[in-house]
């Protein structure tokens, strides 16, 4: 069966509105033998005749009437697509994936979905949370159009853009040790509460380790927020992201010059993002959020 060509559709459904070759030719802007040739080729590719020629005009026959029902739906449809594309490109309208640790995602995006709530809601937006190394893999596999990650490793297909300068340091309950001398006895009494695998927490440990100050008793902890919670109940001394400890309001560091592990916060993205004006919006939206805790340097 041969295929339906949308511009034959078009000329058959305004010759039926208007019910004359003349003035579906001047309303579409083409000649007339053009249009009587085109209505010929449908006829002939349905192997039907789709109007009676009489006095009053083009009269749609049975097999006409029932053309028209489809091509009015798949023209409407199309036109709906030639929409929503264009409303994809020019308007504020889309969805899109965010990507973050759920550290990240926690301090950081509250102010993002608020400002993407009320200036943008025609965006719909989804989560994605990892590890920063995975969130980086998920945008480069366009899993994940914005990541927002700590130390993103280079990539040929990744732009990466500062958003906020953080450490990794010691933090407890309060009040701090006024002293290094203090703060070395309570240290190496313990216990030392931390995630394991974060490249920030073994750069500390090194440290620690370098200077013998490391407490025999460690507490390995599946996230920084298990850390955080410890912590604060004062079960030991806490490795965590400045971020995190200002957030908890009741953690500060361990003492004032203790080691720490300075870090800066990005926004990756690919370099090759089909940019609409949506996708651009919202990255602006990232790029000027404010992180929500106290503290915390913007880059």
């Amino acid at each position: 069966m041969p295929a339906l060509d949308v511009t034959q559709l078009r000329y058959f459904r305004t010759i039926a509105r208007l019910g004359s070759l003349t003035g579906a030719a001047r309303a579409l802007d083409v000649t007339q033998p053009a249009l009587s040739g085109a209505l010929k080729r449908l006829e002939e590719a349905l192997k039907t005749t789709l109007f009676e020629r009489t006095r009053e005009g083009m009269v749609v026959t049975s097999t006409g009437q029932e053309l028209l029902h489809h091509a009015t739906e798949i023209l409407a449809s199309i036109e709906r697509a030639e929409q929503a594309v264009l409303g994809l490109e020019t308007g504020e309208r889309g969805r899109f994936v965010i990507g973050c640790p759920e550290s990240l995602g926690i301090y950081f995006l509250p102010a993002v979905l608020a400002r993407v709530a009320k200036d943008m809601p025609g965006v719909e937006l989804a989560l994605w949370t990892g590890r920063s190394r995975d969130v980086e893999r998920a945008v480069i596999r366009r899993e994940v159009h914005f990541g927002i990650v700590a130390r993103p490793l280079p990539h040929p297909d990744l732009v990466r853009v500062d958003l906020f300068r953080d450490h990794t340091g010691l933090f407890v309950t309060r009040p701090a040790e006024r002293s290094t001398a203090a703060a070395r006895r309570r240290l190496r009494t313990g216990p030392l509460l931390y995630v394991e695998g974060l490249p920030q927490t073994q750069e500390l440990l090194a440290q620690l380790d370098s200077e013998k100050t490391v407490p025999e008793h460690r507490l390995p902890c599946g996230s920084l927020e298990l850390v955080k919670n410890l912590a604060l109940a004062g079960i030991g001394i806490g490795i965590l992201p400045a971020r995190v400890a200002a957030y908890a309001r009741g953690l500060v560091p361990l003492w004032a010059s203790g080691p720490t592990v300075p870090d800066v916060i990005r926004l990756v993205y690919r370099g090759d993002s089909h940019r609409t004006r949506a996708w651009a919006h919202l990255k602006d939206v990232l790029v000027h959020a404010t992180p929500r805790s106290a503290g915390i340097a913007r880059g």
